[in-house]
């Protein structure tokens, strides 16, 4: 059961970055004069998506001195204490530092020196400088066809600050007929940016502007264009359908902004929003390896949260928890069917003793997703065993797509049948004991008139089966590629079949026999065992290890941008409509083997590591178990 909580202040809730958004367009309401202030709110200055605050501070502004990000570095500019010379400072600056400059959140900072009790003084001088910036700043630029002064979303964040100023002005201050034109600018339909982040920006500055004018109108307008807004960034189930945990706190810190305007104003605000915001909390809480990183899922960074979960809990009022009563032995299985994220741990808190796996299945790639489904990782005793490929930034040189594709992940792949991008896949059965977890995901599809048109690979359906002992260090896949779908003239092409295994950068992985990896980094060993059934013997190369290879583009692991590190990529090439894959994870010069017996219509696999056997039951369905 997850406790609710009342948020605090817009301030302590707008400190980072914007979401992605859908555009609902509606046209704008005919002006009215503007009228005293109705409420009011917290704000604070900040980047808001456009970068921090560079050091601008009440007293630095006010003794004349400004600081904008430009070609990536901080750059001091002489804003100076009169008239300001808007043309003059933008033309120092490079695009980023002339959205910055032109959208005012640097001067939130005067505002907030006010808020916080100055009202005599430098506070109120403070105050009075930030209406003259305002004010001059409208006179400079009266025309909205100036495109890098209103651009929508440059606008928008100009209108957060404006609003924030409005809130403390008179009911005679030219300052709220520019806040007037600004949200009549945000409010026009021709205006709105639609469906990510910069969208939702203007409906947070909407929002903020109808708080302070009581204009319900423009309330409504924002409201419902943030609703459709909320199913963009978000699934009700909490998963984040950018389809990378590394974004999460971009979309969720605007929203917890619009909440907290919506509540402070006594709006009606959108219904969902409250219980949408704590089960996305919760999502990141289940995206966190035990080292406490975001696990590396489609564009994201193995890097602490750039909010922590106690930081959130303290902001929003509300406790992440999870009910594991109905998960045995206190594992802890977190599964997010409408992104289609699995997250499975043990219990055992952050340490050396901690498996965590995450399992990568549902709607197709959308955001900063991968074609990762049915790719697993799996984090073991305090290291990483399998990874995702990662990212290395958006760049042109074909990596990019090298990342997002299929073979940079720990899927069964079809390298010569081309992959279908809109594909989806189910998760089609789930079984969870004190022994192991077993999980299968298919990717056949059926159309809307529920025809059966097979799975990505040109309708070849891929099923694949995982099974974790985390006693024992194991995961067992157990792969099938159905072809009864497949379009007749990708028959020949389909015949061949490469699984792809992905090991971290520390690992020096070698060959070790016809159907055996051993990767190596430090006391850590990592097996994979290439496991044939009886109609299939495996080939001589069929097993194999590329790292860093540009042609084809394989055998890599990004972190971020311009982060790229050659690692071991293990390639299982087979003929046959079936395979099975052994993971294990256990110490420098551990001997493992493995022995594949007929049981019935069944079969049994024994593991051996060390002088330990584990023996997994495969059914005739597919189904793994510890036996």
């Amino acid at each position: 059961m997850r406790t609710r909580g009342r948020l605090v202040g817009w301030h302590k809730a707008a400190a980072i970055l914007g979401a992605m958004a859908i555009a609902l367009g509606l046209a704008a309401v005919p002006a009215a004069p503007a009228s005293a202030v109705s409420t009011t709110f917290q704000c604070i200055p900040g980047a808001q998506g456009l970068g921090y605050s560079y050091g601008n501070n009440a007293k630095s502004l006010l003794a004349g001195t400004l600081y904008l990000p430009s070609t990536g570095v901080k750059k001091k500019l002489a804003l100076g204490t009169g008239a300001i010379d808007w043309k003059g400072l933008s033309a120092q600056l490079d695009d980023d530092g002339v959205r910055w400059l032109f959208s005012l959140k640097w001067m939130e900072s005067l505002v907030l020196y006010y808020d916080e009790g100055y009202f005599f003084g430098p506070g109120k001088e403070s105050f009075a400088r930030a209406k003259e910036i305002v004010i001059d700043f409208n006179a400079a630029y009266p025309d909205q066809a100036v495109k890098e002064v209103w651009h929508p979303w440059v606008a928008a964040f100009r209108t957060e600050a404006i609003a924030c100023l409005a809130r403390d002005v008179s009911s005679d201050s030219p300052i709220l007929d520019i806040l007037q034109s600004h949200a009549e600018f945000q409010a026009t339909a021709s205006h709105y940016l639609g469906n990510w982040n910069q969208g939702l920006e203007q409906d947070v500055a909407l929002l903020a502007a109808s708080c302070v004018l009581g204009r319900p109108d423009w309330e409504t307008i924002a409201n419902t264009r943030a609703a459709v807004n909320l199913d963009a960034s978000f699934s009700p189930d909490g998963s984040m359908n950018e389809q990378a945990p590394g974004y999460f706190v971009w979309a969720f810190k605007r929203w917890v902004v619009y909440l907290d305007i919506s509540r402070q104003c006594s709006n009606a605000g959108l219904p969902e929003l409250d219980t949408r915001l704590r089960n996305a909390l919760q999502f990141l809480q289940d995206s966190i390896r035990p080292d406490g990183n975001l696990v590396p899922i489609g564009d994201t960074v193995a890097a602490p949260p750039a909010m922590s979960i106690s930081n959130a809990i303290t902001t929003l009022g509300w406790t992440p928890t999870r009910d594991t009563a109905a998960s045995p032995s206190n594992s802890i299985i977190a599964n997010y069917p409408d992104g289609g994220f699995l997250f499975s741990r043990t219990s055992t808190g952050a340490g050396a003793k901690e498996q965590y796996t995450t399992l990568r299945y549902g709607p197709r790639r959308y955001g900063h997703g991968h074609y990762d489904h049915g790719s697993v990782t799996w984090w073991s005793k305090g290291h990483p065993v399998l990874i995702d490929g990662g990212y290395n930034g958006y760049v042109t040189t074909g990596m990019r797509e090298a990342f997002q594709s299929p073979q940079a992940h720990n899927v069964l792949t079809l390298p010569a049948v081309p992959f279908r991008t809109y594909s989806s896949s189910t998760l089609t059965r789930s079984t969870v004991t004190d022994k192991g977890w077993f999980y299968e995901v298919s990717d056949a599809q059926t159309t809307a008139a529920n025809v059966m048109v097979g799975g990505g690979y040109q309708g070849a359906t891929r099923i694949r089966g995982v099974l974790t002992v985390p006693a024992a260090g194991i995961m067992v896949a157990y792969d099938r590629v159905d072809r009864t779908h497949l379009r007749y003239m990708f028959k020949a092409q389909a015949a061949k079949s490469v699984r792809w295994w992905h090991l971290d950068k520390s690992f020096t992985a070698t060959v070790s026999s016809r159907s055996t990896v051993t990767a190596v980094a430090g006391t850590t060993q990592v097996s994979v065992v290439n496991v044939a059934f009886p109609e299939a013997p495996l080939t001589l190369g069929s097993t194999t290890v590329v790292k860093g290879s540009m042609n084809p583009i394989q055998g890599w692991m990004g972190n971020g941008a311009g982060q790229l590190y050659a690692a071991p990529a293990i390639g299982m090439t087979s003929l046959a409509s079936r395979m099975l894959s052994v993971v294990v994870d256990t110490t420098k010069g551990t001997v493992v083997t493995t022995k594949l017996i007929a049981v019935g219509k069944g079969w049994a696999l024994s593991i051996k590591v060390g002088t330990a056997t584990t023996v997994v039951a495969i059914a005739p369905s597919g189904a793994m178990s510890v036996g």
